[in-house]
């Protein structure tokens, strides 16, 4: 049944969008509206094309002028709608074009960001971490350098300190970029030490983003001993793992695998447990991935707590090939034509 209300108000929105384009040309530049107004464009555009109510090439040429966007709140828009797409795309042969696109609106602003400090506004933080964000999560070179030098001199002195609010960034670039085993152990072994529950879970995060298979095996088997993890945060472990490239099949085939351990561990009714699955999941999009879930609920039917995450994650999963099946060609000829 269609929602009119909904449907009323998708339909302002893009009569909204559409004041600010001209012969195909996007027009939201600093001079004519405000952040707020160019963040709330942005989020629609976006929200509107994932609908189905506007093509997603309409949403990108709205990023177009982002290499100029100085602003926080247009940044953190744009960025929710970039990396839906990115998980999308991530296992598919247009992924480098796609990380060389965001690359491309993000670096420009990293050098007029200039030092990786806690120096200005609240704002302006925000939008440092923002863009480190998304250039090194795109494999921006200089960003994952960067990152990964603060990460090595801080494994050296650890009195140098990293600011507070690009630690998270630091660890988990600074892995992703380190191909050493011993800075791996280091910060497993700050972790043990840590007191402060919101460090050590920036840590764990860290540790989660090693290309290293067999690093992230062996972190799932000390995550197991409780001595070393605490046990609502061996999901974290699990969730965390499944969001690096490397570990999403890693995860979701050590799940298959141990399925009867966790439930004599945890019981069915953890809520935790309830939620693994579904989180894991939700990225997949491919009617391979769709069966292979499908058989293993055939095959262990009883759910408990997670009967309802198990409903939530075919319905996200079947979500997800919809919209491969009808954007990602539109977005790969997007790609194909603007990046040079």
């Amino acid at each position: 049944m269609i929602d009119i209300k909904e449907t009323s108000q998708y339909l302002n929105k893009q009569g909204r969008i559409n004041e600010y384009r001209w012969d195909g040309e996007w027009d939201i530049s600093q001079c004519i509206l405000s952040p707020a107004d160019r963040s709330g464009l942005i989020d629609d555009a976006f929200n509107l094309a994932r609908a189905g109510y506007i093509d997603y090439e309409l949403a990108l040429g709205m990023t177009s002028y982002l290499d100029t966007e100085m602003d926080y709140a247009p940044w953190k828009s744009a960025a929710e709608g970039l990396n839906f797409i990115s998980r999308m795309l991530s296992f598919t042969p247009h992924f480098g074009l796609w990380q060389r696109y965001i690359s491309s609106k993000a670096s420009p602003i990293l050098a007029k960001i200039g030092n990786w400090s806690d120096t200005g506004s609240h704002l302006q933080k925000l939008l440092r971490s923002q863009i480190i964000e998304l250039a090194c999560g795109n494999g921006n070179d200089e960003c994952l350098d960067t990152a990964n030098a603060y990460f090595q001199a801080w494994i050296r002195n650890t009195s140098c300190g990293i600011p507070p609010n690009l630690r998270s960034a630091v660890y988990t670039y600074g892995m992703m970029r380190s191909e050493k085993v011993s800075d791996w152990d280091f910060l497993w072994n700050r972790y043990l030490n840590e007191a402060v529950p919101q460090e050590k879970i920036k840590l764990l995060y860290g540790l989660a983003q090693t290309k290293e298979t067999w690093l992230l095996v062996r972190f799932i088997e000390y995550a197991k001993d409780e001595d070393k993890v605490r046990s609502q945060d061996f999901w974290t472990v699990l969730t965390y793992i499944s969001q690096n490239p490397v570990g999403r099949g890693l995860v979701w085939n050590w799940i298959q695998d141990n399925w009867i351990y966790m439930v004599k561990r945890f019981t069915l009714y953890s809520r935790y447990f309830g939620r693994l699955i579904p989180s894991v999941v939700s990225d997949f999009n491919t009617r391979f991935q769709l069966e292979q879930v499908k058989d293993f609920f055939a095959k262990y039917p009883e759910a408990g707590a997670g009967s309802r995450g198990r409903q939530q994650a075919l319905e996200s999963i079947e979500a997800n090939i919809v919209w491969m099946e009808t954007n990602k060609e539109k977005i790969v000829n997007w790609l194909q034509k603007t990046v040079k």
